[in-house]
């Protein structure tokens, strides 16, 4: 007989950029403050990643496995971010707030997995954020996840993150209209948002965890809002 290993009820945050893979434990995320018990960034600087495309997925692999051996990490669920020039990502406005995929026409999105999520009414209008990625891409994002002692339960988007930890940050007093006043201040895109003191309020930073806040601060805001994510996978 062949022993099944338990899935452990961890996550781990995996965000992929061409300048840096970003690793990340975290304890319960039900909890107010979600822990941080580890995390790392580790530079890209030989190719492993470039213009969206995996290069070298062995040493991708590497660099995660080395993580999670460190960690002790074993069977536990994983969230992946990516932030590629090769997924499409658009804001679209449309007449009515309960669209059909059928009403997104975009030609570019009939090679790709695609998604939406609503972001909020403007001028008589609905604003959506849409954003898909070619299928065979797609499949090396899978096969990555695939060959690591991890179950992937998300793939999506750096910004379906940081929509995720700006609701997040609002709980309940969260309004659509005030996300539209802050894209729009911020270029629509919210990277440029948050700021440390946020991500101290919003985490529970593990006493061994040693983290520069004032320089990780867009990283980690990314790796929170992507394990508080639900239901936005390509």
């Amino acid at each position: 007989m062949w022993p099944i290993h338990p899935i452990r009820n961890e996550h781990i945050a995996l965000t992929l950029s061409p300048s840096a893979l970003v690793c990340s434990w975290w304890g319960d995320i039900h909890a107010q403050q979600p822990e941080l018990k580890a995390y790392q960034r580790i530079p890209l600087a030989h190719g492993e990643y470039s213009n969206g495309l995996i290069y070298n997925p062995t040493k991708l692999k590497h660099h995660i496995d080395t993580f999670l051996h460190t960690n002790k990490l074993h069977n536990s669920f994983v969230h992946v971010a990516f932030n590629s020039p090769q997924c499409i990502e658009k804001i679209i406005t449309l007449p009515h707030s309960s669209p059909t995929t059928h009403d997104f026409q975009l030609p570019e999105l009939k090679k790709c997995a695609w998604n939406y999520q609503y972001l909020y009414p403007t001028e008589n209008q609905f604003a959506f954020y849409v954003c898909g990625l070619p299928r065979e891409l797609l499949a090396q994002y899978k096969l990555l996840a695939l060959s690591t002692p991890l179950n992937m339960i998300m793939l999506t988007t750096g910004h379906i993150a940081l929509f995720t930890v700006y609701k997040q940050l609002f709980t309940s007093s969260f309004r659509q209209s005030q996300l539209a006043n802050d894209m729009i201040k911020h270029n629509h895109s919210l990277h440029s948002y948050f700021s440390p003191e946020m991500m101290h309020r919003m985490t529970n930073i593990n006493r061994n965890v040693v983290i520069n806040m004032k320089q990780e601060f867009p990283y980690v805001a990314q790796s929170l809002g992507l394990i508080l994510a639900q239901g936005s996978s390509l």
